[in-house]
């Protein structure tokens, strides 16, 4: 289908072909040959025009609300850029700078981030559904609310960062460094956090049902009412960290670790990988 070459929505195409007088035709329809090239020059000149708006954009110029899907902005400098609920699904801003950017509510569904840096960005109540942030550098950054369900955050640094009420189910963390964060009340049902550096971090109703935590650093987090049923723990450094029950744990014997928290998880399939679009 033609959307999916263009790293769009059918809903979008069909917005394409009614702006170039193209009559109207379902979602799902296979349009002709020079149908088809139309809208290919139509998708790839408006996003030309989109990435030149972005990087010869004024100081502190607003980019708020607009349409940038699939556009090509990687390893640019956009720090501090302000794209409060703009569309940039399917984006590619690998190795981006967008430290401080604002990004309240923005569309990043699919988005290619891997390696950018974001330290102290905002993206509270951002759509992140299978973006790949692997890599990335996302210190300090504000992922309140956000979504992030299927997200590939693999070895990313999300030190210091406040994911409150987030939803990170069944997302990768393998290795991700999440000292210090703040994953209060957060959905990690299903996830992936395999040696993931959680020290110190507050885990207060936290959902980690099925995830798989095995090796993870875990010291004086904190796990008070948390939902672990069925998370993989084994090997976990869990030493004074504060557990579901609010006891303290000073050490954790293998046996009982594994007798209390235990139970093999569910195999999850490999995270997502998506080539950039040029």
């Amino acid at each position: 289908m033609l959307a999916k070459e263009l790293g769009m929505s059918p809903e979008e195409v069909l917005d394409i072909c009614h702006s170039m007088g193209i009559g109207a035709v379902a979602a799902s329809s296979t349009m002709v040959g020079a149908q088809a090239d139309r809208v290919r020059r139509h998708a790839e000149q408006f996003q030309r025009r989109a990435e030149e708006m972005v990087l010869n954009r004024e100081p502190y110029e607003d980019f708020e609300g607009e349409d940038l899907h699939g556009v090509f902005l990687q390893g640019e400098d956009l720090r501090g850029v302000k794209l409060r609920g703009a569309n940039l699904r399917t984006a590619d801003l690998e190795g981006a700078h967008l430290e401080g950017a604002h990004l309240e509510g923005a569309h990043l569904e699919g988005a290619f981030l891997k390696g950018a840096y974001l330290s102290g960005a905002k993206l509270p109540r951002a759509f992140l559904e299978g973006a790949d942030l692997s890599g990335a550098d996302l210190k300090w950054v504000n992922l309140v609310g956000a979504n992030l369900v299927g997200a590939n955050l693999d070895g990313a640094n999300l030190v210091g960062a406040r994911m409150v009420d987030a939803k990170v189910n069944v997302a990768y963390l393998r290795g991700a460094y999440l000292s210090g964060a703040d994953l209060s009340a957060a959905d990690l049902v299903g996830a992936n956090l395999r040696g993931a550096n959680l020290t110190r971090a507050n885990l207060r109703g936290v959902k980690l049902r099925g995830a798989n935590l095995r090796g993870a650093n875990l010291t004086r987090a904190n796990l008070t009412n948390g939902d672990l049923e069925n998370a993989d723990l084994s090997g976990a450094d869990l030493s004074g960290a504060i557990m579901p029950d609010g006891a303290c744990t000073t050490k954790v014997p293998d046996g009982a670790r594994e007798t209390k928290f235990f139970r093999p998880s569910v195999p999850l399939p490999p995270p997502p990988q998506r080539q950039p679009s040029r």
